[in-house]
This record gives C-alpha cells, sequence and structure tokens, in this order.
C-alpha cells in the first residue's frame, strides 16, 4: 500500500460515494 495510491484512492472512494 503506497501513500499516494492509498490516498488517491481514499478520494476516489468519496467522489463515487457522493
Amino acid at each position: 500500500y503506497n501513500g499516494t495510491s492509498d490516498l488517491q484512492l481514499e478520494r476516489m472512494n468519496v467522489y463515487f460515494n457522493e
């Protein structure tokens, strides 16, 4: 798990959720 990847994935998840 990479810091950048994790952050990007989390942001993508938030966008998809909203």
